[in-house]
C-alpha cells in the first residue's frame, strides 16, 4: 500500500497569471503583448475617469470666478448711446463693448466704452456692472455656462483619449501581431521540410 499523500503534495497546483512568466513557452514577445493587453484596460478605465475629472475642473473653476464677479461688482441702469445689433463679443460673458452713459454714485453722468448683454438702439436702456471704483466691468457670466464650457471640456478630453486609444489599438498590429506572423513563417520554413520527408 502507497503511503498517503500530504495535501498539497503530489497534486499539480494551479499558477497565478503573474507566475506564468517562468513558462519557457512564454516568450518575451508574449510578455509584451500581455502588458499591452493590461496598458489597454488601464487606458479605457483611465480615458472616461479624465474626462470626468477635467471637466469637474473647470467647472469648479469657472463657477469660482462667477462667484468671485459677482461679488465685486454691482449693476446699475444705463443708456446706450450708439445701437447694438448683436452682444456674442465675449465668450465667456456674451456681452459686446458699446458705448454708454450711466450716472455714477455720486450722481454725475459719465459715458464710456462698456460690456452689454442686450442688443438695441440709441437711447433704450442697458444694464451696466460696475466695480468698486465705478470702472465698468463684464457681467458675470450666466449660470449656465460654466456647466456648458465644463461638458465641453469633457468631451475635448473623451474625444482626444478615444483618438489615443484607436491610435494604441491600431498600433497592435504593427508591434505584434506582424513580428509574430513573421516568426511562425520563420519556424514553418524550419519545421515544413521535416513534414515533408515523414
Amino acid at each position: 500500500m502507497s503511503a498517503p499523500v500530504a495535501p498539497g503534495h503530489g497534486t499539480p497546483r494551479r499558477r497565478g497569471w503573474w507566475l506564468r512568466r517562468h513558462n519557457p513557452m512564454c516568450t518575451w514577445g508574449m510578455r509584451l503583448h500581455q502588458a499591452f493587453g493590461v496598458l489597454v484596460i488601464v487606458a479605457l478605465i483611465a480615458v472616461p475617469a479624465a474626462s470626468f475629472l477635467v471637466g469637474r475642473v473647470r467647472y469648479d473653476a469657472e463657477a469660482a470666478h462667477n462667484r468671485a464677479a459677482a461679488t465685486a461688482a454691482h449693476p446699475v441702469t444705463g443708456v446706450l448711446e450708439q445701437d447694438v445689433y448683436a452682444v456674442a463679443g465675449s465668450m465667456r460673458t456674451g456681452a459686446a463693448t458699446a458705448k454708454v452713459s450711466w450716472t455714477a454714485a455720486d450722481g454725475t453722468t459719465r459715458t464710456g466704452q462698456a460690456p452689454v448683454q442686450t442688443i438695441g438702439s440709441r437711447g433704450d436702456q442697458t444694464v451696466v456692472w460696475l466695480d468698486r471704483a465705478g470702472n465698468p466691468v463684464e457681467p458675470p457670466a450666466p449660470p449656465g455656462r460654466a456647466m456648458s464650457h465644463a461638458i465641453g471640456s469633457g468631451l475635448a478630453t473623451l474625444v482626444g483619449g478615444a483618438a489615443a486609444l484607436l491610435a494604441l489599438l491600431g498600433s497592435e498590429r504593427f508591434l505584434f501581431m506582424r513580428r509574430r506572423t513573421a516568426a511562425w513563417a520563420r519556424d514553418w520554413e524550419r519545421t515544413a521540410p521535416r513534414w515533408a520527408r515523414a
